[in-house]
């Protein structure tokens, strides 16, 4: 019984941190002004309390979800194909944990959300 409860506390885990990469994603494709690394932690640690956003943006960079250039010290990011195809892949299961955990944010959430075109494969 213990092994149930805690597979399925690192599945909710895995979930999580997998809707943070896509919101984190979303962000950057919605507007030009939030492409950048400073912000976006701002956004995910202030208005979505990641502890670790850090770890997402690195996720990014080594996931290939989004291109990089630095200047003075800040990464500004570009969504890649990569990262709309990982968007595309996680979008109901990341709309759904977001939503869940902040039923605060719903309209923020449901505005990104609405805001990336779906490619139907």
């Amino acid at each position: 019984m213990v092994y149930g409860v805690r597979q399925r506390n690192k599945q909710t885990k895995m979930a999580i941190e997998k809707s943070w990469l896509v919101l984190a994603l979303l962000l950057i494709n919605k507007d030009r002004g939030l492409n950048n690394s400073y912000k976006l932690m701002r956004i995910l640690e202030w208005g979505f309390r990641v502890s670790d956003s850090k770890k997402i943006l690195d996720e990014i960079k080594v996931g290939h979800y989004a291109e990089y250039e630095i200047i003075n010290g800040i990464h500004y990011y570009t969504l890649t194909q990569e990262g709309a195809k990982f968007i595309g892949q996680e979008y109901d299961m990341a709309l759904n944990s977001l939503l869940i955990k902040y039923p605060e944010r719903m309209d923020v959430i449901s505005s990104l959300f609405e805001s990336f075109p779906l490619v139907k494969e």
